[in-house]
């Protein structure tokens, strides 16, 4: 009986030794723990079509432009109306003046119709923009309340004030508001 093992297995050796490795990559890749495999130990391409489940991705899976855009939807609700501006402008005031140690006062107002939505203000002349840093502060830079000289109510309209820190000469500036009609 020896005989015939040790005769079965001289004839039989290279097949023997090829099923032997066959079933112990099939032991390792059985004993790997789950989810242990991921995209780092895959090779470019490893993945096919044929190896994906039909309707197993989901549209973020694929890249903007690769899926095609489906039917257009029907027509949606018309939105509420708008605001009703039509065009936003800029308005300057007149150029107000600070001299050295003085606060300058400058109101620019939108027209008729029109209502702030926002302003500034431009340094125009004297110390001019190399002075500003040391020279030119903001007091305050707002929507104005009431006119500087009358003292009347003014809704729709930009309020600068601005002090002259400097040692000399005169600083000019503007207010300036943007308007929406």
């Amino acid at each position: 009986m020896t005989r015939k093992v040790v005769h079965y297995l001289g004839r039989h050796h290279v097949g023997l030794v090829a099923l032997f490795v066959a079933l112990s990559g099939t032991a390792y890749a059985a004993s790997l723990p789950r989810n242990s495999v991921g995209t780092v130990q895959l090779k470019r391409d490893a993945v096919t079509s044929a190896k994906v489940k039909n309707r197993s991705l989901l549209a973020r899976d694929f890249r903007r432009g690769q899926l095609p855009a489906g039917p257009t939807g029907p027509r949606g609700a018309a939105g509420p109306a708008g605001d009703g501006i039509n065009r936003v402008v800029e308005r300057r005031s007149p150029v107000a003046t600070a001299g050295a140690g003085e606060i300058g006062v400058a109101l620019a107002r939108c027209g008729a119709g029109e209502r702030a939505t926002g302003g500034g203000f431009v340094v125009v002349g004297g110390g001019g923009v190399a002075n500003l840093a040391t020279d030119f502060r903001v007091w305050t830079n707002g929507p104005a309340h009431s006119d500087p000289a009358s003292g009347a109510p003014v809704q729709e309209a930009w309020e600068l004030k601005f002090f002259h820190a400097g040692s000399g000469g005169s600083l000019e500036a503007q207010a300036a508001v943007l308007c929406a009609s």
